[in-house]
């Protein structure tokens, strides 16, 4: 399960979100997708949640999803804006 660092702020918008790193001055903007994406996050749902949702919502393949979740979670990681659940840092 990935949280959302407790340094991030966010602000939906009608394109999407914007994404506000309070302890490292960055701002961040992300399309609709990603915006859902956070917001899942929040909500505590698991990464197959995320992807069935994702590709329900957006009439996407369950294969698709997977691969732009996945990518733009790693972004996330990457970025400090989210983190995996100690339990899960080796998964």
């Amino acid at each position: 399960m990935f949280q959302i660092s407790d340094s991030i702020r966010t602000t939906k918008t009608p394109e999407g979100a914007v994404v506000l790193d309070i302890r490292q001055n960055l701002i961040l903007t992300t399309n609709t997708v990603g915006a859902t994406i956070l917001d899942l996050i929040k909500q505590g749902h698991e990464e197959k949640q995320i992807v069935a949702e994702i590709s329900l919502a957006y009439e996407l393949s369950i294969e698709t999803a997977s691969a732009d979740v996945r990518d733009f979670l790693e972004c996330l990681v990457a970025r400090g804006v989210a983190f995996r659940s100690p339990d899960q840092k080796n998964a």
